[in-house]
């Protein structure tokens, strides 16, 4: 896992670790020291909460601290050697000398390069080629940085990447593929793993056609006609693509309707499970509906055939769906602005062996409640479709998301409203340590992801949005939530304490009562970011995040029956001032509450 570098004063000029334990506070010896240590204008920087008469405890080192080094400019000796461009970076077990000060320093870049060609070495340019970090610190998303392959000097390209601090536990994955619609349809992507360690030439070639399998076949409709404009793509069991990206062709005569897909077997995650080939309609094709199919894994230097035949359907028409709210006093209203998503199978019995159908419409509800969905209408004198229909509702409300089952008939128009349950609500109060209310500070509730496969890309589900509310005068805070599994993190007001969470809640489907929720004690953190010569890196956004703790604890969390969060949390988050020192309040035990999670 990789570490941000600590400085150790030299023949480059920085300062040991031990040498700053010995020097703390002597401002006139080591001006380096005086910008972090609390002399001169530094002063002017301490948290409202630190301030006059309140004196906060130095942070302390704990394994348990993760940091994240956002710059919002390039910085520090830009255009002089450009291995000192400053770039996305993140560190593990921030160590904190006995007066809570610590100093990072960003480590150089690297300069990856090389040639992109194809499988018969013709230089590829217009290829997109990414590089991907895998983030170490649970949670986080991956840090990427792209570019284009040139024109001029074709397939050529030059990309500025971070070197992480232990590269052969964090392998870079360089990818290429194509945003060219062209290029996407003669060639999968590739991509190859490799540990970054300086600077890097790497040249990629794209593999030949022994390497591949080919998927083939043709699309038509019930009458066996060719059905031109819906695009083609394989992907694993993880939704990752490994095969090109083809449209169907909108020729005349019998080749109408038929693709040709390469597939790169090597690219699955899993190579020993199924496929899924996506259809899709395209912009010349509204209104159809998606096909998906499970393929084996094809033997490299095979070619495999797979027909779509789409179903016997009638053009889609507007259906009008109301959304109303149950209150507590059984009247109902309106609820607008809820994600309305509506899907259905339309296999019949012409549909192949194998392969799933279905059309999805999504719509918004306008302020009446009412989603406006463009639904396939069932048969007229046959029996009516059935649809799965998900409500979102929006976290302001008091109203439930819920799923459910609609008929659809032949007859566009009016459908009976859906009727939103009321949410349960989670009550507390925000206490700080020392058991004074907390006014004014965010409660946000981050849904506990749950582990299992990757759903197919034809599931298109809405994201809902993170439930928060602010705490009155006496602490007090009511939070609506869909029955679930939460972590709840405590925002104070900027500068009068921590940032803090309550994770691992279990909400059913009655109301719960927290009771009070102490905040833990405060300590005050200083830090000096240094670029890779040792400059001050300003205007530098320094995260620190607490690593979660995901061991078994019978009636709290981690065991089978209870939720567990994975993720690491942000404690803090500030951006450096013009030389390079930031400071941050930091949790310095964890939070409590009167009653354990459920």
């Amino acid at each position: 896992m990789p570490n941000l570098t600590y400085p150790s004063r030299g023949s480059d000029g920085t300062v040991t670790r031990s040498r700053w334990r010995r020097v703390i506070g002597l401002c006139a010896v080591l001006p380096l020291l005086a910008q972090l240590g609390g002399c001169g204008e530094e002063e002017s920087a301490v948290p409202i909460a630190c301030s006059g008469d309140n004196v906060c405890p130095p942070a302390r080192s704990s394994a348990a601290w993760a940091i994240q080094l956002w710059p919002t400019d390039s910085g520090d000796k830009m255009g002089v050697d450009p291995h000192w461009l400053l770039l996305p970076q993140e560190g593990q077990s921030l160590m904190f000398d006995g007066a809570g000060s610590a100093v990072l320093r960003f480590r150089a870049a690297s300069l990856l390069s090389g040639l992109v060609m194809t499988a018969d070495s013709r230089a590829l340019p217009r290829a997109r080629v990414q590089a991907t970090l895998p983030s170490a610190i649970p949670g986080q998303n991956d840090y990427r940085f792209d570019t284009q392959t040139a024109e001029q000097v074709a397939g050529t390209y030059s990309l500025r990447i971070p070197i992480p601090a232990k590269p052969a536990d964090q392998l870079y994955r360089f990818w290429v593929g194509f945003d060219d619609a062209s290029q996407a349809s003669l060639y999968p992507p590739m991509w190859v793993e490799h540990p970054v360690t300086g600077d890097l030439e790497l040249p990629m070639q794209l593999r030949p056609a022994n390497q591949l399998a080919v998927l083939s076949g043709r699309i038509s409709n019930p009458l066996g006609e060719g059905v031109g404009g819906m695009s083609v793509q394989v992907f694993d069991e993880s939704n990752q693509l490994v095969s090109s990206s083809v449209v169907s062709l909108n020729s005349t005569g019998s080749n109408r309707g038929t693709y040709r897909a390469v597939i790169d077997p090597s690219l699955a995650k899993n190579p020993r499970a199924n496929l899924r080939v996506v259809v899709r309609p395209g912009p010349t094709t509204p209104g159809l509906p998606s096909l998906e199919a499970m393929l084996p894994p094809p033997a490299i230097g095979t070619e495999k055939i797979q027909n779509f035949v789409l179903p016997s359907q009638r053009t889609p028409v507007q259906f009008m769906l109301p959304v109303r709210g149950l209150g507590p006093s059984g009247a109902t209203q309106e609820v607008a602005a809820a994600k309305v998503v509506a899907q259905v199978h339309l296999e019949d019995a012409t549909t192949p062996a194998g392969v799933r159908v279905s059309y999805t419409a999504q719509a918004d509800t306008d302020a009446q409640g009412i989603a406006k969905l463009m639904l396939v209408p069932a048969p007229s004198g046959g029996s009516n479709l059935v649809y799965h229909v998900t409500i979102v509702s929006p976290p302001r409300t008091p109203y439930a998301s819920t799923a459910r089952d609609i008929q659809i008939g032949p007859s566009e128009g009016l459908l009976t409203p859906v009727t939103l349950p009321t949410r349960p609500r989670l009550f507390g109060r925000l206490l700080s340590a020392t058991g004074e209310p907390v006014s004014g500070g965010q409660v946000v509730a981050q849904p506990i992801a749950k582990n299992g496969p990757s759903p197919s890309p034809l599931d298109n589900m809405p994201e809902p949005s993170l439930p928060q509310t602010t705490t009155d005068s006496d602490g007090r805070f009511v939070l609506r939530l869909d029955p679930g599994d939460y972590d709840l993190d405590m925002i104070p007001v900027l500068g009068t304490g921590p940032r803090t969470s309550l994770d691992n809640q279990r909400i059913f489907d009655k109301d719960i009562e927290l009771g009070e929720v102490r905040l833990p004690r405060l300590a005050l953190a200083k830090v000096l970011v240094l670029g890779p010569t040792a400059l001050p890196a300003p205007q530098v956004k320094v995260r620190v995040l607490e690593l979660p703790d995901v061991s078994p604890r019978f009636g709290l969390a981690c065991t089978a029956d209870l939720p567990c969060s994975r993720v690491a949390k942000v404690r803090a988050e500030a951006f450096t001032d013009s030389k390079g020192r930031v400071q941050f309040l930091l949790p310095d035990s964890s939070p409590s509450a009167s009653l354990l999670p459920h």
